[in-house]
């Protein structure tokens, strides 16, 4: 749920980080290179900043717009934590303009206290970078908060588009704004000149059968490790479909199980799958379904082929009305799946 925020770098959390980047430094002729990333609520950016730039992390900090707009981060007295975010993020730009410029992103949650447009402004006007503005994470609410969640929680489409320079906004912010990152899918998956590894270049997969889901095969792209120890697929999975635990001196992870477990999971969807229109660009995860142990799933997902159609077409207008796009696209986009 989203609210409180613990302080990231600190106790276990602070010499993991350091243990890991110390023993990553001294791993040699592996033929990898190691990019160090961070999430920050930035409320100890002025401690470690030093660290930060000196092992140059990209660095990405959580800021909901002006002090209205974050007013659910809270620090532990309950108190906004607004001032000390903002402080800290000038601070390091301050210090060090270069590396903020070159390494520093901000992301923006979406809800009932700001808006799209009005994150996209604060940011910009005070830091000069154009936001990730983020709905919020709606995996894993607990009953009893679902109407309080539904208050909260604010369409990141409806908002952009209802504001009074959509335009303006969808063209600086392009791929971060709903139509143009749709736009992007759609052409990343209709143009038939997309191609995710050079052996696409070479093997023809049209024929062959397709994963149920949009899931990912478990730990193919990703391993995350919550501060507690749990082993999860990715950090956007609920904490209770963890695959295993990391302990101080040994690691609990029963491979077949987990493989069981993903087996039966996507079993469930299998035959809405089969005559799914859209099952080979599937946007589903399971592990993000809080029905997914249901002995019957109704996949909300699930596109017949008039609803593909009818997707598509609106793709094809919007195009037509915006053909300016589709070369910036080409030029300036890179999908990571």
């Amino acid at each position: 749920m989203y609210g409180y925020h613990r302080n990231e770098c600190t106790g276990i959390t602070e010499i993991g980080i350091i243990e890991t980047i110390d023993y990553l430094k001294q791993v040699k002729n592996i033929g990898k290179s190691f990019i160090f990333s961070m999430t920050t609520n930035a409320m100890l950016l002025d401690k470690y900043m030093d660290f930060l730039v000196e092992k140059d992390f990209r660095l990405m900090i959580s800021l909901d717009g002006d002090e209205h707009a974050h007013g659910y981060r809270v620090d532990h007295a309950g108190e906004n934590s607004f001032r000390r975010v903002f402080h800290n993020a000038k601070m390091l730009q301050n210090k060090y303009s270069d590396y903020f410029n070159k390494r520093v992103s901000f992301n923006s949650v979406l809800h009932n206290k700001n808006s799209v447009e009005s994150a996209y402004q604060f940011i910009k006007e005070n830091f000069g970078i154009t936001p990730n503005i983020s709905p919020l994470n709606s995996s894993g609410i607990r009953k009893e908060k679902e109407d309080e969640f539904k208050a909260m929680y604010q369409n990141s489409y409806q908002s952009v588009y209802r504001s009074k320079n959509c335009e303006t906004i969808e063209s600086e912010m392009f791929i971060k704004t709903p139509r143009i990152f749709n736009l992007a899918q759609f052409i990343h998956q209709q143009s038939g000149n997309v191609f995710d590894s050079y052996n696409d270049l070479l093997i023809n997969y049209s024929g062959s059968d397709f994963l149920p889901t949009g899931t990912c095969l478990p730990f193919s792209k990703k391993m995350y490790i919550t501060v507690n120890g749990k082993i999860l697929p990715c950090e956007r999975v609920d904490h209770n479909f963890f695959f295993g635990n990391v302990y101080d001196n040994s690691i609990e992870l029963d491979c077949k199980k987990v493989a069981d477990q993903h087996n039966t999971y996507i079993s469930k969807y299998l035959k809405q799958c089969r005559y799914c229109a859209r099952n080979r660009q599937c946007p589903k995860c399971v592990y993000q379904d809080n029905v997914i142990r249901n002995k019957h799933i109704k996949c909300q997902e699930y596109c017949n082929q008039n609803e593909y159609d009818n997707r598509n077409n609106r793709q094809w207008d919007f195009l037509r009305e915006h053909p300016h796009y589709y070369e910036r696209i080409l030029n300036e986009i890179i999908i990571v799946q």
